[in-house]
């Protein structure tokens, strides 16, 4: 079988690039273990990386280069099936590309906020740009893939009749390190408004006995600047991907300061190095009450409390712990969840 990825963005996940997503991520880990399993994987995207088991080809350029990159590139390769994510307008060209080559296309929710229809974390996004994704996930479509189960549930009170499937974001099972939780509090996000990096700094200062690190690609200066008032915090703007595990192996805790996500990929990095969660807002189909491996607050002075009675509880601290890593292991899994996806394709 060949599969098709489609994503402008795509490479930065196969490159030594600061501006890698949850998105990236996730296209990466499916099309290198499919390419493992001996399907022939293909990606189109800005730039063409050279990738084991992988073709990858270029379709950057303006909006007629890029359909015509797109029509050409899916009229050759002649996949029998195309996936595509994030709300764009190379997404939108390649499901119309899809259609008039007789392709199937599926589409995987990039963000909580587009299974309620909308293409911007901030706005909402244009109407004209709102009604035609809509359209697309309606009638260009074969299959939508949701992160999690509220995200099928918006789809469905949307009245949107395309098939769905729930294929919670993966990563290979790793073995964790036995390493010494340190007293460090870790955040990792992109520098952009709605994760809300601000609250960080608050909880550095409502919690002077805690050290904080916190890991943002994009951060500003004056930031950074602000960061340095506070004894407690380490700010580092950007760590490769890969190097990412040994921060979460050693934090005492994770925290999530975003008003919504999609289902954030730290959360699964966490959960698979044992390491305890306290969110602000995030907890997609009540996460934590479900699994046990963290907490969500809807407050700051809830996070707080949460926070310092993770540090000083440790029966509670090892449960949080004990549950994490079994939950990782259950539910993302790339090995359980890629056969789900080559399932899904095949009975298309």
């Amino acid at each position: 079988m060949k599969v098709c990825f489609v994503l402008e963005s795509a490479y930065t996940a196969f490159s030594d690039s600061n501006k890698i997503g949850g998105a990236e991520i996730q296209i990466k880990n499916f099309a290198e273990r499919l390419g493992e399993e001996r399907f022939r994987v293909y990606i189109l995207t800005n730039q063409a990386q050279r990738i084991e088991n992988i073709e990858s080809r270029e379709i950057g350029g303006n909006f007629f280069q890029r359909l015509g990159r797109i029509y050409q590139a899916l009229k050759e390769v002649g996949p029998d099936l195309v996936i595509t994510t994030i709300a764009s307008k190379t997404t939108v060209l390649t499901s119309v590309v899809c259609k008039i080559l007789g392709i199937k296309h599926v589409y995987r929710l990039a963000h909580d906020i587009e299974s309620e229809g909308k293409t911007d974390r901030e706005t909402g996004g244009p109407v004209f740009k709102r009604l035609l994704f809509r359209f697309m996930l309606a009638h260009l479509t074969e299959e939508i893939i949701c992160q999690h189960s509220g995200q099928r549930d918006n789809l469905v009170r949307d009245n949107i009749k395309t098939e769905k499937v729930i294929i919670h974001n993966s990563f290979p099972i790793r073995d964790v390190p036995k390493i010494k939780k340190e007293n460090c509090i870790l955040w990792v996000g992109r520098f952009v408004k709605w994760k809300n990096p601000g609250i960080v700094l608050d909880l550095a200062e409502r919690l002077p006995d805690k050290n904080f690190v916190m890991i943002s690609p994009g951060i500003t200066e004056d930031f950074k600047k602000m960061g340095e008032e506070y004894n407690n915090l380490k700010i580092i703007d950007y760590v490769p991907f890969e190097d990412m595990w040994e921060y979460f192996e050693r934090a005492k805790l994770f925290i999530n300061t975003s008003d919504a996500e999609g289902f954030p990929n730290t959360f699964i990095q966490a959960a698979m190095c044992k390491t305890p969660i306290v969110s602000l807002n995030v907890d997609p189909e009540n996460l934590f009450e479900k699994h046990g491996h963290g907490f969500v607050c809807h407050s700051l002075d809830r996070m707080e409390k949460k926070i310092d009675e993770l540090y000083k509880n440790d029966d509670l601290y090892e449960k949080c712990q004990k549950n994490a890593i079994g939950y990782a292991k259950r539910i993302h899994d790339i090995d359980k969840n890629v056969k789900t996806l080559v399932e899904m394709a095949n009975n298309l």
